[in-house]
């Protein structure tokens, strides 16, 4: 297992993991071998190689062409061998100066690459091409959801901190009013987006070249470097870092998982669909077959040890200034497991000082109640400490609660498709209902066996409970109308509401429509049920059994004095 020295390191390990694919248009390639002039071309950038980057310019260098153009063109052998030797498929698109469909087909082409890198000027004076090529594909992005998008301005002109600039200005005037300048001048920045601008070598003496923000020469072989760097600057966090390396070992896989899917076992497959009630169930099945053989691919290469373990975790760490001191409820620890953790007195209390080494040890160990017992109230307070501040706190924890509860839900950052959904035990619905200038609303969360969902040829059933808000004591964190919430489950069985609905005929579940981008199921009382969110399997299970545990009651005469000993 490797040990990284930062989370910068780390984060850098699992970018190289996860790229594999760029792409690189220019108006201006050549492969031709180089001239015989003695003029160097001149890259100077300490992260990329102290000493300057020496090779003979390409033969377009000329008296009618000068030394200086040459910067603006695109030397291919040395930019392709450089990808190759960091396991990158790089593509190529070489528009022509009349090209006019050159902004559609240069989408295409970078639409679904880890690193599109495109020329300022893709037209001989004309940035018009690039920015509109870069307009589109952050737009792009942002219809489908958002994603990590790197883009490399690669380009002969010096004085790009100016270029980036106008880039700015540009996007702000689209509409594209979430990015920032950053490393002074040369990259907008925002939350998946960061644009780059990096220089091709001159034609020039080294002590002729630009320095400072107006210039960043990345010679051809040192691109691919400059690359991942650039990217490491969008995985920001351990568990991004995580998603970014499991990725790239499925990426490893893809082969070995297409060979384990082969045609051998199609005849299995359509044996097993006709010969059960529910065809549906068998694709269900393959589904989580397929996910299984992800899990196994992240797993075998000890990646979620190595990056979420403790010597990973521990580089995410950023407590909370200054430290607090929590107070210990019980305190066994013979073997000195938590020393520098608790500090225990013969005389006063014992206690947490929640200093950087402190929760670091904890991050490592976790906190083991047989040893080190905390009242509930402090040990929400210990998990505050890994914060800024409390309202940055309860942010963080609630959104963690949502994608650790959740697998769908109608307001967060995941995708939504009406064909994945129907109506189900885990399914949350609420309904609004308006009275002059009030309005009250109903949530509930189905508690349908899956079983009982499925297969269905008549009007149908379905039980919910109802969930009611609770800031103190809750079970469930909710999105609704951009906020999040919190709810308390209704689980006494006097209280479960029934609703029927009609199911879809052909498919024989209830399933949703759309309205105003929202999916709603429509009750056979004509009410409007609006989705709001799915939970995870384990998560319904869950609540299942706690509603379960209320119909095992038995109403048995007993010692009153017993039982009010445990009033759960």
């Amino acid at each position: 297992m490797t040990k990284y020295k930062s989370i910068g390191e780390l984060r850098q390990s699992a970018v190289e993991a996860f790229v594999r694919t760029a792409i690189l248009i220019d108006n201006e390639p050549t492969s031709d071998a180089p001239s015989k002039s003695g003029v160097a071309l001149v890259a100077k950038s300490s992260a990329y190689g102290a000493e300057p980057q020496v090779a003979d310019p390409p033969a377009e260098a000329s008296k009618d062409n000068p030394k200086d153009e040459a910067s603006h063109r695109l030397w291919i052998q040395p930019v392709t061998n450089g990808f190759a030797s960091r396991r990158i498929t790089c593509g190529f698109y070489f528009p022509a100066n009349d090209d006019q469909g050159v902004v559609d087909t240069a989408l295409n082409a970078a639409r679904h690459v880890d690193a599109a890198i495109v020329d300022w000027q893709l037209r001989p004076k004309d940035t018009g091409p690039a920015k509109e090529i870069i307009t589109k594909l952050v737009k792009d992005d942002e219809g489908a959801g958002g994603r990590l998008r790197l883009i490399i301005v690669y380009t002969g002109e010096r004085g790009i901190d100016g270029e980036c600039a106008k880039l700015l200005a540009h996007l702000q005037g689209e509409g594209v009013n979430d990015l920032a300048s950053h490393d002074e001048g040369r990259a907008l920045t925002g939350k998946r987006i960061r644009i780059a601008f990096a220089n091709k070598p001159r034609a020039v003496k080294p002590e002729e070249e630009l320095t400072g923000p107006g210039a960043r020469p990345i010679s051809w072989g040192k691109l691919p470097a400059f690359v991942l760097e650039q990217y490491s600057f969008l995985a920001q966090g351990i568990l991004q870092s995580f998603a970014l390396k499991a990725i790239g070992a499925v990426r490893e896989d893809t082969h070995h998982l297409l060979s384990v899917f082969d045609n051998t076992l199609d005849a299995a497959y359509l044996a097993q669909r006709a010969g059960i009630g529910s065809p549906g169930d068998a694709e269900d099945m393959m589904a989580g077959l397929f996910t299984s053989e992800l899990a196994c691919s992240i797993q075998d290469r000890g990646i979620t040890k190595e990056v979420l373990g403790p010597w990973g975790a521990i580089h995410a760490l950023k407590a909370r200034d200054p430290a607090a001191k929590l107070n210990v409820k019980k305190y066994s620890d013979p073997d000195g497991v938590y020393d520098g953790v608790v500090v225990a007195p013969q005389n006063g209390p014992t206690t947490i000082t929640t200093t950087a080494p402190a929760l670091r040890k904890l991050v490592q160990i976790g906190l083991d109640e047989s040893k080190l017992t905390l009242v509930t109230e402090r040990v929400m307070e210990l998990k505050r400490q890994f914060f800024a501040d409390d309202e940055q706190a309860k942010q963080s924890m609630s959104k963690f609660a949502r994608m650790a509860s959740l697998v769908r839900e109608a307001d967060g950052p995941r995708r939504l498709t009406k064909e994945a959904i129907h109506l189900t035990g885990g399914v949350v619905v609420r309904s609004r209902a308006h009275q002059g200038e009030n309005s009250t609303e109903t949530i509930l969360l189905c508690v349908q066996p899956g079983c009982d969902a499925v297969r269905l040829r008549d009007v149908t059933s379905f039980p919910f409970c109802k969930l009611v808000r609770d800031d103190k004591h809750f079970d469930l964190v909710l999105r609704i109308d951009g906020t999040d919430k919190t709810f308390k489950m209704n689980r006494l069985p006097r209280d479960l509401i029934m609703h029927s609905f009609i199911p879809n005929g052909s498919r024989q579940i209830v399933t949703p429509t759309s309205y105003k981008q929202r999916l709603r199921f429509k009750s056979v009382d004509k009410v409007f049920w609006e989705f709001v969110a799915e939970l995870r399997f384990p998560e319904s299970q869950h609540f299942t059994t706690l509603l379960v545990g209320k119909f095992n009651r038995v109403a048995l005469n007993g010692s009153e004095w017993l039982r009010l000993q445990n009033p759960s």
